[in-house]
């Protein structure tokens, strides 16, 4: 049986990189279609009073629309909730496809810290024999320590596949409190990274839950806007211009910090489309 090459290990990333997508792609679909079906039932019930007073089928129309739209909902958050594990299980093959190929990779790093450790204990021994047991009492960093780094990133992938917070596993490695830590290879550093480490999936969440907090205080704000120069024009009591203009001042923060989100937001694409919203 021929050896697996890295060419061969390199193909295998693009293939579980192509799954990943494909399965976010699929699960995005559904997401897109749930919020569109969530705001359309929201506007509906606002003007739901007028539209069954507006005829005779009024009633019917709108509960055949109110029907179709609760359906939507539903089931697009069924078929969320059974794409959800298998995106999971491409994001894991993905991590192990790049923890085979980052192994071969460092197979050369592997024999090269063989090599010193082997060196390094052949002059402990001989400074032992000179001038009896040798203790560093404060080592730093030494040549082999890099290397070991290489070496522990394979780890660190397979146990982010098997569902271990990297963070918390670069914690568990002994000596964590005072060594430099493990970085993280670069398959989740990248820009177009398709399994970015656990603290950028909160990033982006905390991001698309200042969308999904602001867009309707927006909205809300414009017709407030409106419904106050009305009445401003019209010298009803209570309304004046001040008025207007805080709220003026409050619609142009709010839309500064909407469009900081979305552009913080847009290089993630169908990741940030569907990093959940606690």
């Amino acid at each position: 049986m021929a050896a697996t090459t890295t060419a061969d290990l390199d193909t295998a990333v693009q293939a579980a990189r192509a799954d990943v997508l494909e399965a976010r792609r699929v699960l995005s679909s559904w997401q897109t279609q749930h919020d569109q079906a969530v705001r359309a039932l929201e506007e509906l019930e606002e003007t739901a009073g007028e539209r069954i007073l507006a005829s005779v089928d009024g009633a019917e129309q709108v509960q055949t629309l109110m029907t179709e739209l609760r359906t939507t909902i539903r089931t697009s958050e069924l078929a969320m909730a059974a794409q959800q594990p298998r995106v999971e299980a491409a994001e894991a093959a993905y991590l192990h496809a790049e923890a085979n190929l980052l192994e071969q990779q460092v197979d050369g790093v592997r024999r090269q810290l063989d090599k010193h450790e082997k060196e390094t204990a052949r002059l402990l021994a001989a400074l032992e024999r000179h001038d009896g047991r040798y203790q560093p009492v404060a080592p730093g960093r030494t040549k082999s320590a890099p290397l070991r780094q290489e070496l522990r990133q394979v780890e660190m992938l397979r146990a982010f596949a098997g569902g271990v917070d990297p963070r918390e596993w670069i914690r568990s490695l002994p000596g964590s409190a005072t060594r430099e830590p493990v970085p993280y290879p670069a398959c989740l550093t990248a820009q177009d990274a398709v399994v970015p480490p656990p603290e950028t999936l909160e990033r982006l969440a905390d991001l698309r839950r200042t969308l999904v907090e602001l867009e309707p205080a927006q909205r809300a704000l414009v017709d407030e806007i409106e419904e106050w120069r009305d009445k401003v024009a019209r010298q009803v009591a209570g309304f004046t211009q001040q008025g207007v203009n805080l709220r003026e001042a409050q619609l142009e923060n709010i839309t500064a910090e909407l469009e900081r989100a979305r552009a913080a937001l847009a290089p993630a694409g169908e990741l940030a489309a569907t990093t959940a919203v606690a």
